[in-house]
Order: C-alpha cells, then sequence, then structure tokens
C-alpha cells in the first residue's frame, strides 16, 4: 500500500561502502537513494534518512577527532524532531578505540557505531539489518495507521489499560466523551479522566470490578456500568476482554464501550407512554417472545413484568389465559373474547399488528386489548332504551317488529290490542300523576298475564300482545278477558274514584302467513267494534 524512499547520506565513506549499499536488494514497496559527500554537509544530513558519518575522513577534513555530542548534539534532536515516528538512524564509522573513547552523551546522541575495518561481509550484514530496522519501522507505522483509522473510525468509546488502570490508548470517540486530548488521557486513571474529585471511588470501581470478571472470564464480557461525569450519572453498555503479553500473562484490558442513556432514557420514555395508554399493549418479538406490557396488561390479566417479559407469548397466554381459553384462542384468534378471572368476567376486543423495520420487514408484533365490557353494557342498555317504553318498561312499538320478524316460521299468530276506557277523561279530572299510574297498573297486569309473550306500549293508554302458535281463539280470548278483570278489579283497589275498565281487540291468524301489519289493522277494528259494544269487553275481529 505504502511507497517508502530512503534517503541515505554517506560523508566522507569509502566508496566500497555506497556500493555496497546500492547493491543490497530493498523490501518491497521499498527503494533508496545514495549520497556520497567528502566532507560533512549540515544541509545533506538535515534531509537524509540514513546518515554514515566516517570519523576517520572527519579527523582529516577539520584536524580534529569526532565528538558526536559536541559536534552533532546541536542538529540531532531537530531532525529526529522532523522525522517523528518515521524511521531515521545516524551511525558512525569509527576504530575500536574511538568508539571505546565515546562516553555516555555521545552514544545519545548516535545510534550505531560499524567499527572499522569493514569487512565486505560485515558490511552487508550491518546494510541487511539496517534495512530490516527500516522497513519493520514502516510496517509498524502501517499497521498502527490501520489500527488508529479502524478505532477512531468507531462511533463507540474504545480504551486500552494496564492491569492497575491507567490508559495505554484510547479512541477519538473516547476523547469527545471525556473532552479531552489523547495527550492528556494517556497514561492518566478514571478519577482524572472523567474529572472526578480523587476521593469519589464509586464509579472507577465499577469499572475495575467488570475488568476482573473479563480478566477471570478470560474471554470478551458485555456488562452495562452506571458511571459518574461532572455532567451527571451515564448507563454504558461496556465489552471488555484481557490482554495477553508474550508469556501467555495477563497485562492490561480492552474495552469498549457504548452510551445508552438516551436509549434507556427512550426507553422509560416508551414505557411511561404504552402505561398511559387505556388499552393493554404486549410488544412481542420477532420470535414471539414478550419483549415488553404495559401496567393495564398486568392488571387485566393478573400476571407482572417480572413473570411475562423473555418468555414465549404461548407459554404466557396459557398463564394469563387459563389453559381452556389459551388452547381456543391458539386454534381460533377472534377479536372478541371473555375473559375470566376469579369473580370478574372482561369482554375483551384485541387487535394486533405487525412491527415492521426500516425496510419493510417485520421485526415483532404488537398486541392491544380494550376492556369492552362496559361498552357493551351501555350499547345494550342504549338498544334496551330504544326498545322499550320509559314510563311503563313494556317494549315498544320498534321491537314489536323486530320480535316479531325474528320468529315469522310461527303456525299461528294472535295479536291483542286493548286500551283503557275513558282513560282521556280520567287524566283531564285526576291529572297525568293518577293516569301514569294506571298505565304502570296495566303494564304490569300484562306482564304477568302475557309472562311468555311479547308485550308492548303501542302508543298513550294502548297496549299490544301477540301470541305464537296458538291452538285455539279462546285460549287467546281466555288470557284477554283476564286482563279485563284484573284491570277493573286492581284499579280499583288502588284508587276506588279512579277505577279503570278496558277494551280488547282480538284476531287470530292461523294460517301463520298474513301480513303483521294487516292483522293489527284487524285487530284494532276489533277494539273499535268493542268500545261500540259499550265498552269493557273484548271482540275478535
Amino acid at each position: 500500500m505504502y511507497h517508502k524512499t530512503l534517503h541515505i547520506s554517506l560523508f566522507g565513506v569509502s566508496e566500497a561502502v555506497g556500493q555496497t549499499i546500492d547493491a543490497q536488494e530493498p523490501y518491497p514497496r521499498f527503494r533508496h537513494e545514495t549520497h556520497s559527500y567528502a566532507a560533512f554537509d549540515p544541509n545533506a544530513f538535515a534531509d537524509s534518512d540514513i546518515v554514515v558519518i566516517d570519523a576517520d575522513s572527519w579527523r582529516q577534513s577539520t584536524g580534529q577527532a569526532l565528538s558526536p555530542a559536541a559536534d552533532l548534539g546541536g542538529l540531532v534532536p531537530a531532525w529526529r524532531d522532523a522525522h517523528g515516528e518515521r524511521f531515521c538512524i545516524l551511525i558512525v564509522v569509527a576504530s575500536l578505540d574511538e568508539r571505546n573513547a565515546y562516553t555516555a552523551d555521545d552514544f545519545a546522541v548516535i545510534d550505531a557505531v560499524w567499527v572499522t575495518p569493514l569487512t565486505q561481509p560485515y558490511l552487508e550484514n550491518r546494510i541487511s539489518t539496517l534495512f530490516l530496522r527500516a522497513h519493520l519501522r514502516s510496517e509498524s507505522l502501517l499497521h498502527n495507521t490501520y489500527f488508529s483509522t479502524l478505532i477512531d473510525s468507531v462511533p463507540d468509546m474504545i480504551w486500552f489499560k494496564t492491569l492497575n488502570g491507567t490508559h495505554l490508548k484510547v479512541n477519538d470517540f473516547f476523547c469527545s466523551v471525556v473532552n479531552k486530548s489523547k495527550e492528556d488521557v494517556i497514561g492518566r486513571g478514571h478519577n482524572y479522566i472523567w474529572g472526578l474529585p480523587e476521593d469519589d471511588t464509586e464509579s472507577a470501581e465499577i469499572c475495575a470490578k467488570t475488568e476482573a470478571l473479563a480478566i477471570e472470564a478470560g474471554h470478551m464480557c458485555s456488562f452495562e456500568e452506571e458511571i459518574t461525569t461532572p455532567e451527571g450519572r451515564r448507563k454504558l453498555k461496556t465489552y471488555k476482554a484481557p490482554l495477553y503479553d508474550e508469556d501467555g500473562t495477563v497485562m492490561g484490558t480492552v474495552g469498549m464501550g457504548h452510551d445508552i442513556t438516551e436509549l434507556g432514557n427512550i426507553q422509560n420514555e416508551l414505557n411511561i407512554l404504552i402505561d398511559s395508554i387505556p388499552l393493554s399493549v404486549i410488544i412481542e418479538d420477532a420470535n414471539d417472545v414478550i419483549a415488553g406490557i404495559n401496567a393495564l396488561t398486568e392488571q387485566y390479566f393478573e400476571i407482572d413484568r417480572a413473570n411475562s417479559i423473555g418468555r414465549s407469548f404461548s407459554e404466557w397466554r396459557r398463564d394469563a389465559f387459563g389453559e381452556k381459553l389459551a388452547r381456543i384462542r391458539e386454534h381460533h384468534e377472534s377479536e372478541e373474547f371473555l375473559l375470566t378471572k376469579g369473580d370478574s368476567v372482561r369482554l375483551l376486543y384485541m387487535r394486533k399488528a405487525p412491527i415492521l423495520d426500516v425496510f419493510g420487514n417485520p421485526t415483532g408484533r404488537i398486541r392491544l386489548y380494550s376492556d369492552m365490557t362496559e361498552q357493551r353494557e351501555l350499547e345494550n342498555q342504549a338498544l334496551q332504551n330504544a326498545r322499550t317504553d320509559y314510563l311503563t318498561g313494556l317494549y315498544n312499538r320498534r321491537y314489536f317488529y323486530e320480535a316479531l320478524a325474528e320468529n315469522e316460521s310461527a303456525d299461528s299468530t294472535a295479536i291483542m290490542i286493548m286500551d283503557l276506557d275513558n282513560f282521556k277523561g280520567i287524566n283531564d279530572t285526576y291529572g297525568h300523576t293518577v293516569g301514569d299510574h294506571l298505565l304502570v297498573l296495566a303494564a304490569n297486569i300484562l306482564k304477568d298475564v302475557f309472562a311468555e309473550n311479547v308485550v308492548v306500549r303501542w302508543g298513550g293508554d294502548e297496549f299490544v300482545a301477540s301470541m305464537r302458535n296458538v291452538s285455539s281463539v279462546d285460549e287467546v280470548c281466555e288470557k284477554a278477558q283476564r286482563f279485563l278483570d284484573l284491570i277493573a278489579e286492581q284499579s280499583e283497589q288502588s284508587c276506588e274514584m279512579c277505577k279503570v275498565t278496558g277494551s280488547v281487540g282480538v284476531v287470530v291468524d292461523f294460517t301463520g302467513t298474513e301480513p303483521i301489519d294487516e292483522l293489527i289493522k284487524r285487530a284494532d277494528d276489533a277494539l273499535y267494534a268493542a268500545k261500540s259494544s259499550g265498552k269493557s269487553c273484548l271482540r275478535v275481529g
């Protein structure tokens, strides 16, 4: 991937050395350029990667022995700084006596001494070693570039630590989280990096404990950790693994941390949201495992979250619904069903929908259960009110037609129309309170007499009763006459001055084919005939 040119400067070095260097086969992706100088040139020195200075030539050109510390000490630091981590080396060719005369300060300036006389095998070995070192340095820099680029590209915190918790290397994201540079982090411990007082050891101990667990396990382990920062507490999902030395002993740990604080906050907000929904909510993953429920689910099914989350829905349903209902629901999962828990019975309405990812693939399912018990009771009550006369509690004209339409297969049908004689005069004389009392009394008598039949308040003081599958007209008239006797008797007992009688028109269709409206008309004509006959009687039409 990379291409490296080694710039080699030879100062006062023999031509044979240059020839041997030029003849050396370079490593892949390497080439070298050799320049020879009769005397030392500071500018050429500054532009070189490899510098070879012959001490004997130095003495001949300057009249003094080469003293590396004194003669080169002012140039070398800047030269090394300019190279940074790139390969550079300063070599002196000297006799054994000269080498032995060099001090520690001299060896602090130079990197190596090639001792004369330079035999060809020795020189080839030194040059080969020199090129190998240059190659290894470039390879090391390349791999470090790979590694640093990789970890700096990860949008999570990455760190390397010694066993005592000192940070050796971190990535850019780590630095952005702690708001410190890499130079400020390297060599530091937990509290300094996170800006905590030295006596605040809680989060440092948590980190040390999880690192010890990873070391004990001998492989990467995951944890959820809470750390304290100057901005507050944060929750991390961490992955930690031991680092091994060449001899197999643990020398430290590597870790990666993902800040899940906001994710946790979102989860809390989601829990608050679904707990606020006036429906039972169950969330399943792609494997039908329950991932979440809300408080109303706990209430409806009397099973808490701890015993719900992580279980398969089928298994959970057996506990929550009961074995019998769960078995029915597995084979026939209708929208409505009755759930019995103890003494309570709920009518539940279930809806379910898939949860899709950004690509439209199903990743789970959400189930919503609404308690329809009260609503259904209200609906039934509303329907009952729509079918029922408010004053008497009898069904009304609307229900009459519905009830007869539901039983069209009857062999015979009897219709009776009844009203109270002189009811308007009673109302005008004694008031509506007395009139209402008589209407209720009449209704109660009809309920008793026609307990197994349909009886309705037709309107005003008029009532209609129907009988199905009658065997004779006498059977019908007997009940009608029973009503007439009881209304006269009980109205007098209730209030002698407002005694009331009734009249009845009776009609029977033994064919079971005559339209209801036609029967009503005929019964009404019979009632009119009863009125014309002096009232307080019945007539058959």
